[in-house]
């Protein structure tokens, strides 16, 4: 076993962009969730279609608690997560299946690694992925933002991981293909592996620390299984 492998037992993916195309109308849903926070009568100069949703919960939150207004700071949350769950159940629907995902999924279950599932989509949303496509089998954990009401890039639901697994940071590896995974590998301390199937390119993922950058999932399973065996 390779320097890199030596005590890992756990591989964590992520699913949007990473295991499963998820057309997510992402402008559509900020659209919506900017009209709605504009009820509260927060400053429109405050939120853009540029900011994160994640973002945009906490500087709405932020106003509202700076303005006196408690009440309405506590239904920040539940509004956007609300309005986020009907257009992820829609994009869930017509989701596909990125090329090799089933065959890395059983590949990597077939050499005894245990496999967690971390995503910031609704739990609704992540069942009908997993049903459509016939993959729930192959993970021994599944965290989602019903789970952890921390989205990523915070680590909240990693940790949620390694301690429903029962390993350390320094256990497991993270998949993804966006910085923000990037960003809650790094804060937990979980070696990240990139992978060019979504979000972000290799540049945008080496910048950001990612251990290994992979064009597919296919060459990320081939590395793992010949690491494994040195």
């Amino acid at each position: 076993m390779s320097d890199i492998f030596a005590g890992i037992k756990a591989i964590i993916f992520d699913l949007d962009g990473t295991l499963i195309k998820f057309k997510l109308d992402i402008i559509g849903m900020k659209k919506e969730i900017i009209r709605r926070l504009l009820e509260f009568k927060i400053p429109k100069n405050m939120l853009s279609l540029d900011i994160k949703i994640a973002d945009m919960i906490k500087i709405s939150k932020e106003y509202l608690l700076k303005s006196n207004r408690k009440d309405l700071a506590l239904k920040v949350a539940p509004l956007v997560f609300s309005i986020a769950d009907k257009f992820e159940v829609k994009a869930a629907e017509v989701s596909e299946l990125i090329d090799d995902a089933k065959l890395v999924l059983k590949g990597i279950k077939g050499i005894g690694l245990r496999i967690g599932l971390l995503t910031n989509n609704v739990k609704l949303a992540t069942n009908i992925v997993l049903k459509k496509h016939d993959i729930a089998k192959f993970f021994d954990i599944i965290i989602t933002r019903d789970d952890s009401q921390s989205l990523k890039p915070d680590p909240a639901g990693l940790r949620l991981i390694l301690s429903a697994l029962n390993i350390s940071p320094k256990e497991a590896i993270f998949v993804g293909d966006s910085v923000i995974d990037a960003h809650a590998a790094k804060e937990v301390g979980v070696l990240f592996f990139g992978v060019e199937t979504g979000l972000h390119n290799r540049d945008d993922l080496q910048r950001e620390n990612a251990v290994m950058v992979f064009s597919d999932l296919k060459s990320l399973l081939k590395f793992v299984i010949r690491e494994i065996k040195k």
